[in-house]
């Protein structure tokens, strides 16, 4: 099954994209966590900072979404 992101999380991908530094402010439940992490540039590093409560949250997407590797800390 391929994922395919919806035409409005396509354009926050752009957003994010086409510049250095950049808020994303979606509704929850709009895939903040899916645009950000299809956002990020090949071989990018990344320290992700959220409540320990969404970790395991974050690390389902990241596997979901992407190929990097992930380390719960």
């Amino acid at each position: 099954m391929k994922l395919e992101l919806f035409p409005f999380q396509a354009e926050g991908v752009d957003f994010l994209r086409s510049r250095q530094q950049a808020v994303l402010t979606d509704e929850m439940g709009l895939g903040k966590t899916v645009q950000a992490l299809c956002a990020l540039p090949l071989g990018a590093a990344v320290l992700i900072v959220c409540p320990a409560s969404l970790k395991h949250n974050w690390q389902n997407e990241i596997a979901k979404w992407t190929d990097l590797e992930t380390e719960i800390l």
